[in-house]
């Protein structure tokens, strides 16, 4: 809805935007309930808890913000960042070494084994379409901390399945962090929810949902003619 918006703003009319979400892959991202209930028993037990950003490592996916939340957080929890880094980010990198563990790109076949490790799903960027990792931390059960101007408020419940915040608010991100790390069954419901409310939507289905919509603008169209 933020990308949909955008063309409004602009002045494009209605009837010339589709509304497509992204999917995911079910069968590669939907982990097995074993897995939901190690990270369940995980986050009541483990002094620290996981938090994992996937995407690339720009200033305009929000790492100037990252930078701040990690300064304040980063020795309260175990923060990896999976994804190539663009030049403006190396000194970025350099600076949190000891904050972070930075991960190259990975295949997308082995991401799942990265949400399955993870507590909590974090995404600070500042402009942003659907971004397919947001779907996947979806289905991987994760709960999801997101900026407004991303597909965040598309897919989160507030409260319930995660939390959308402002963009460049990092300290807005480092109070609700430090509040689940002092309030741990808030977190494990919050999981749970994710996993058991999350809708399947995979490829399959978008492709249905936009060979339907492209019919039925071809149907508009000979009305006219």
């Amino acid at each position: 809805s933020f990308s949909y918006s955008s063309f409004i703003n602009e002045g494009i009319e209605e009837r010339k935007l589709l509304f497509i979400p992204s999917g995911v892959s079910i069968k590669e991202f939907r982990p097995l309930p074993k897995i939901v209930e190690a990270r369940s028993k995980r986050i009541l037990n483990e002094k620290k808890l996981r938090i994992l950003y996937v995407g690339k490592l720009s200033f305009q996916k929000g790492m100037w913000d990252m930078e701040s939340i990690l300064n304040k957080l980063g020795h309260k929890f175990e923060f990896k960042l999976i994804g190539p880094l663009t030049k403006e980010i190396k000194n970025f990198k350099k600076k949190l070494l000891t904050k972070a563990e930075f991960i190259p790109k990975q295949p997308q076949h082995d991401l799942p084994k990265w949400y399955s490790w993870a507590d909590l799903f974090l995404f600070t960027s500042i402009q942003d379409g659907y971004a397919v990792v947001l779907a996947q931390a979806q289905a991987s059960g994760l709960p999801i901390f997101a900026t407004t101007n991303c597909a965040g408020p598309d897919i989160i419940k507030e409260g319930k399945t995660g939390h959308v915040f402002p963009i460049r608010n990092p300290e807005a991100f480092a109070e609700k962090l430090l509040w689940y790390n002092e309030n741990r069954e808030n977190l494990k419901k919050m999981s749970e929810n994710v996993y058991k409310e999350f809708k399947p939507l995979d490829w399959s289905a978008i492709a249905q949902k936009f060979s339907e919509d492209c019919i039925n603008i071809i149907k508009k169209k000979e009305k006219c003619i």
